[in-house]
């Protein structure tokens, strides 16, 4: 990758993000920094890259977040009702019900429409030896390290990925904050 004034020049148009790099943008993908990649896969100057697996995980992710939120908002409304004696918060929504479901629906919805967005691929890990994985398993070769034994989900991941790249003739900027992706990527 070569360094440009003030960024890089990607090498492709071709990018990935693991779910790390969702997280930490919490997960806000019609805003914020993501609302940014979206404007570039509208116009045409990307494509982004999930995997079934990836997908999976951050609806997972999404499910447990809304579960926390939700326990959260009911401790602060239990904790705080005494606010509604004060007509700032007499009507405020603060105080209105939550369901986990709703939550966990919703942040999904969110999350499948930007799946629906122009240059967005989901890559199935169908193709993806069970073998070839659990040899690397043995082994140890990336992304297993002894640090890190279980990384069966990015193993599939990664050589899902591996495979589109072959298949397709480009390169994959893979963005994670996982060391052991970048060993792996760096073979």
């Amino acid at each position: 990758m070569e360094v440009v004034e003030g960024g890089f020049l990607l090498k492709s148009r071709v990018l990935f993000f693991d779910s790390c790099i969702y997280h930490s943008n919490n997960y806000q993908f019609l805003s914020k920094d993501l609302e940014s990649l979206g404007r570039l896969l509208k116009a045409d100057q990307a494509t982004l890259l999930f995997t079934t697996i990836t997908v999976l995980e951050i609806k997972r992710h999404l499910r447990e977040q809304a579960s926390q939120a939700a326990s959260a908002v009911q401790s602060l409304q239990q904790k705080g009702k005494v606010l509604r004696n004060l007509p700032n918060f007499a009507s405020s929504v603060m105080f209105d019900s939550v369901h986990v479901s709703d939550l966990a629906r919703e942040l999904i919805n969110r999350f499948e429409k930007f799946l629906e967005t122009p240059n967005v691929e989901v890559v199935s890990v169908n193709t993806v030896s069970a073998d070839y994985i659990f040899n690397n398993y043995f082994e140890i070769r990336p992304p297993f390290s002894v640090k890190k034994p279980d990384e069966f989900r990015d193993a599939f991941v990664l050589e899902a990925l591996k495979d589109y790249a072959q298949e397709n003739s480009t390169r994959i900027h893979v963005v994670s904050t996982d060391s052991d992706m970048k060993e792996f990527c760096s073979e």
